[in-house]
């Protein structure tokens, strides 16, 4: 038996997730302890961290939106204002939701660029997508000047 702190390969706990917040936006957390009930009449409850104030509050397992729990679909209607993340032109890209048209399925977003999108529920996203450590050390590498280096230092 192991005594050391050690979280279980399929731990839920450290999983990101958005949550409500208090004026009815969601907003990006982690899951930092559960409550788990023997009688399984009571629904787990999940105590979450969030990103932006780093204030620790409890939810029930149907007001998350994340990885093993509900999705965007299942929510009534997102509020103007709600930060979200949707694929434009093959990018993934920030946007705030303008208004929500739930019986027409349609959300008006703006993009950071300006741009105004009609776009449905199923294409948008309430978390950033992972990016790789990869990709995230790469983030302010200019290519075009990497390239434009090695095409003059293969001609001498």
């Amino acid at each position: 038996m192991s005594t050391g702190k050690r979280l279980a390969k399929r731990s839920i706990l450290g999983t990101r997730i958005v949550a409500p917040g208090h004026d009815g936006r969601f907003y990006p957390a982690v899951i930092q302890a559960v409550k788990t009930y023997e009688d399984r009449l009571s629904e787990n409850s999940y105590t979450v961290r969030f990103d932006n104030s780093r204030k620790v509050s409890e939810f029930l397992e149907t007001d998350l939106i994340g990885p093993g729990f509900s999705c965007v679909n299942s929510l009534s209607c997102l509020l103007a204002g709600q930060r979200v993340y949707l694929t434009h032109l093959g990018r993934e890209m920030e946007a705030t939701i303008m208004s929500h048209d739930r019986e027409n399925d349609q959300v008006v977003v703006n993009l950071a660029s300006g741009l105004q999108l009609k776009v449905r529920l199923e294409d948008i996203q309430l978390l950033e997508s992972r990016k790789s450590s990869r990709l995230m050390s790469q983030s302010s590498t200019d290519f075009s000047k990497l390239a434009d280096f090695n095409i003059v230092h293969e001609r001498k």
